[in-house]
């Protein structure tokens, strides 16, 4: 999953170096994701808002539901996102899409649903795939 993953931002990139997003930095979010692979998109998104000035902010979200040993954001709860609230920087939230248990609404496990969340954390949440995080940027 993290090599599809990489190789899906290097397709990303060159399509940003050939064509930059405009107004980059008005994209001001946090990244949600699992402990695993949270250092991997540190170093992804770092270079990204390097490059073209986006203001992303990953956090690795702590699986307090389920114990410290899940370490994938397929796990995450409702109560894991709550617990990091206080991390949460920008003008939304990105979660990955694989924390959801139904792919036709929001709900993640334990029942907290998409809606619950952004009247908890006061912000709008982006439940999004990759191909959904690369319309996120302006002009892609």
């Amino acid at each position: 999953m993290v090599h599809s993953f990489r190789e899906e931002f290097q397709k990303l990139w060159r399509k940003l170096e050939r064509r930059p997003p405009r107004n980059a930095e008005q994209l001001h979010a946090t990244i949600l994701t699992g402990k695993l692979f949270a250092p991997e998109l540190e170093s992804l998104i770092a270079r990204l808002n390097t490059r073209f000035g986006t203001r992303l902010k990953v956090v690795a979200v702590e699986n307090t539901y389920f114990g410290s040993d899940i370490v994938v954001a397929g796990l995450v709860t409702g109560q894991d996102v709550r617990a990091v609230r206080d991390q949460i920087e920008g003008e939304f939230v990105i979660l990955p899409s694989v924390a959801l248990i139904k792919s036709d609404e929001p709900i993640m496990l334990h029942g907290t649903t998409g809606d619950e969340l952004e009247r908890e954390l006061g912000l709008p949440l982006r439940v999004v795939d990759f191909a959904g995080f690369a319309g996120l940027l302006p002009g892609t």
